[in-house]
């Protein structure tokens, strides 16, 4: 049955737009339930659990996302739970099937762990990877239709899921990245550079949700169409968050959302949903808007792609001459070697300037 409902989801996919469902924490906070760990829900409180999954199919919400977004050993050890990991996320697949029916797709959803990676932290690749295939592998077997990475800030933990998800098992990945009001995500990566790194990872669907509000997502979505023939996936936040009387509220309408939803089908948005602050109602305006519609296709000239976190280079009949990073290799220079173990950067710094003046002279 999870193999059949794999390959529909894959092939209503290059269909139609899907709906996703809208935030669980603001429906969880508006239940006036206590908690401090939403994921200790799933063992606490299923019933209300699924009786928000079910309000968002009501208003025709077609997929949603397990209450797991931080179900990995990592965050659950904050709060005692990590001996419970398996347990919590196969439970939470369980709760929003109930909640949803059998024609609802269920994506399991992962967010960041808790710790950066390095070099902006001390948690190193490899253990990242394992601990996303920890929580991946228990959604897989519970049943889960797809994986859904979502408010991703840095490429390469992204990358580290990514791999993770590839290496234990065949679901569908869909992947998304947050990005701050300058078009970049926290650790300044670019639509375009996240895009490449994604095509090169062949997941199967490339998206952005949170840290925005519906219509500062537009020029993102646009840069994005720009770069990709794959599907792609909105979740936006009803609004940017603000406080009044000590309480955070979002102030984005319904209406707003579909008005958004109008502007996402001409653009070409394959999935749409809702991140914090929304709710039934805002997902009710999106499906009056694009249930049963087709997505717009995208036809764009191969051009072959290298990236880092931050740029992209394009290689091709007009942009043919590139200039290799080649003097700022440590291999066979042991003074650079020592510098850099010493934590010392002048020389590589040096050779980086130079190498840039080389590469204006070869363009001129």
């Amino acid at each position: 049955m999870v193999d059949n409902m794999r390959k529909d989801f894959l092939k209503v996919l290059n269909s139609e737009i899907l709906i996703y469902d809208g935030a669980m924490g603001t429906m969880l906070m508006d239940s006036g339930v206590d908690f401090d760990c939403p994921e200790r829900l799933v063992l606490t409180h299923p019933e209300l659990l699924s009786s928000i999954h079910k309000k968002y199919v009501d208003v025709g919400a077609q997929i949603l996302e397990t209450n797991t977004f931080g179900a990995n050993p990592l965050k659950l050890s904050e709060y005692g739970l990590e001996g419970k990991c398996d347990e919590i996320n196969k439970m939470a697949v369980s709760i929003a099937r109930d909640g949803g029916g059998e024609d609802i797709y269920v994506a399991g959803s992962i967010g960041p762990l808790p710790e950066q990676l390095a070099p902006l932290g001390a948690l190193n690749f490899d253990r990242a990877k394992e601990i996303f295939m920890v929580q991946i592998a228990s959604l897989a077997n519970a049943g889960a239709d797809l994986i859904l990475f979502e408010t991703f800030s840095d490429i390469l933990e992204l990358k580290a899921a990514v791999i993770a998800a590839k290496e234990i098992c065949d679901l569908p990945i869909q992947a998304q990245m947050t990005y701050e009001k300058d078009g970049r995500t926290l650790t300044g990566t670019s639509p375009a550079s996240a895009v490449c790194v994604l095509e090169g990872l062949d997941v199967d669907v490339i998206g952005v949700n949170c840290g925005l509000g519906p219509q500062s997502m537009i020029p993102i979505l646009e840069s994005i169409v720009k770069e990709t023939e794959k599907p792609i996936a909105v979740l936006p936040n009803a609004g940017i968050p603000k406080v009044r009387d000590g309480n955070v509220y979002f102030d984005e309408t319904p209406e707003a959302f579909r008005s958004f939803a109008e502007k996402c089908v001409e653009i070409g948005v394959s999935l749409l949903g809702g991140c914090c602050g929304t709710g039934p109602e805002h997902i009710k305006a999106v499906s009056t808007v694009v249930r049963g519609k087709s997505f717009k296709r995208r036809e764009l000239a191969p051009v072959f792609r290298v990236s880092s976190r931050t740029s992209v280079q394009k290689i091709g009949p007009f942009n043919s001459v590139k200039v290799i990073g080649e003097r700022i290799n440590p291999t066979a220079r042991k003074k650079l070697q020592e510098e850099l173990s010493e934590g010392k950067t002048s020389m590589i710094r040096e050779d980086a300037v130079l190498q840039v003046k080389m590469e204006q002279i070869f363009l001129i």
